[in-house]
């Protein structure tokens, strides 16, 4: 059976201080808390909640709100769509930068408006919600890694423009450099060094669908500042050169 696309029941704002009575939504609910802090009761979970944290709140539970001094969040309602992020009662805490708290943050402005785009919302919706989905199952894939390999691999793909020392980074999450190579050859199938090229190169083939960015400008994004062998490195890998390749894509784009 189809469980169907996310549809927007509503979005909104809330700044106050006061307690939010006990109801119940005929949707799913999301709760980013921008600022202050508070404790959601939903059904039997006591959801303790932080400036950055997402409450997921599943549909016909009742729900109760004690704010903690002057609080803001931002919500969404929605209905269907379970099988995009599952809606148990629980809490997220994302990155801050997460594009996903941006996009939340978009939609309840956009929700605002005197006549909202329902289709955009529904768009938007759908995009928030994978991407906290996606971002929940790699915390989850992360925390079963040695805390040390967890680390170093988010430390790699925080900044691909910078050259690997391994030694360097083995030092950073508290490992000796051959310790730290043999975890990743377990988890990853390569050492470090290998693991942070196939980073690059995945980044360079997102980077390269931009058409505002030049062939070298992606290369210095990734760490090649030298065109010539960042041509080589990419053909090797994708069969073309990266202009060629680009040019390719947007033909089938096109096609």
């Amino acid at each position: 059976m189809s469980i169907g696309l996310p549809r927007l029941i509503t979005a909104h704002r809330f700044r106050g201080s006061r307690d939010v009575a006990w109801h119940v939504h005929e949707g799913h609910e999301l709760v980013l808390v921008e600022s202050g802090s508070c404790v959601i009761s939903c059904g039997d979970s006591e959801l303790a909640c932080a400036p950055g944290t997402v409450a997921v709140l599943p549909r016909g539970q009742p729900q109760y709100q004690r704010t903690a001094g002057e609080t803001a969040t931002c919500y969404a309602v929605w209905q269907a769509g379970d099988a995009v992020l599952p809606p148990r009662a629980r809490t997220m805490t994302p990155p801050p930068d997460a594009p996903s708290l941006r996009w939340l943050r978009d939609l309840c402005d956009l929700a605002s408006r005197p006549e909202p785009d329902r289709e955009l919302c529904d768009a938007l919706l759908l995009a928030v919600l994978t991407g906290l989905a996606r971002l929940e199952h790699e915390q989850h894939r992360d925390a079963a890694l040695h805390p040390a390999l967890a680390e170093a691999t988010r430390l790699l793909a925080a900044d691909l423009a910078q050259p690997l020392d391994q030694r360097v980074l083995a030092g950073r999450v508290g490992l000796g450099s051959s310790q730290l190579a043999r975890l990743f050859r377990r988890h990853h199938g390569c050492p470090p060094l290998r693991y942070q090229h196939r980073l690059r190169l995945r980044l360079a083939e997102r980077l390269l669908q931009d058409p505002t960015l030049g062939v070298a400008e992606v290369g210095r994004r990734c760490g090649w500042n030298d065109l010539n062998y960042f041509c080589r490195v990419f053909a090797r890998h994708a069969g073309s050169p990266p202009g060629v390749w680009r040019g390719t894509r947007r033909k089938r784009r096109s096609g």
